[in-house]
C-alpha cells in the first residue's frame, strides 16, 4: 500500500496574530528552533562595524537561503 502523507506546511495569515503581539513570525520560529539569535551574535562578532539589525538580517537571509536550498520553498 502506498503512503500518501504530505510533507508540506502551508501558513496563511491575516495579521491578526501579530496585532495580538503573538510571536508567530517566521523569525520567531527560526529563532527558537534554529537559533537565529545565536547566529546574530556570531555575525556581530564577525562584523562589529554593522548594527545589530544588519546582523540579524544576515542571519535571517542565511536561513531563507538554507530553506530554499534544502526544502525548495
Amino acid at each position: 500500500m502506498q503512503n500518501n502523507t504530505l510533507n508540506e506546511l502551508l501558513i496563511i495569515g491575516n495579521g491578526f496574530d501579530l496585532q495580538c503581539k503573538l510571536k508567530t513570525k517566521y523569525t520567531d520560529f527560526f529563532s527558537k528552533k534554529y537559533g537565529i539569535d545565536f547566529l546574530t551574535e556570531k555575525y556581530i562578532e564577525k562584523f562589529p562595524e554593522q548594527t545589530v539589525i544588519q546582523c540579524k538580517q544576515k542571519a535571517i537571509d542565511f536561513f531563507l537561503m538554507y530553506l530554499k536550498k534544502n526544502f525548495i520553498i
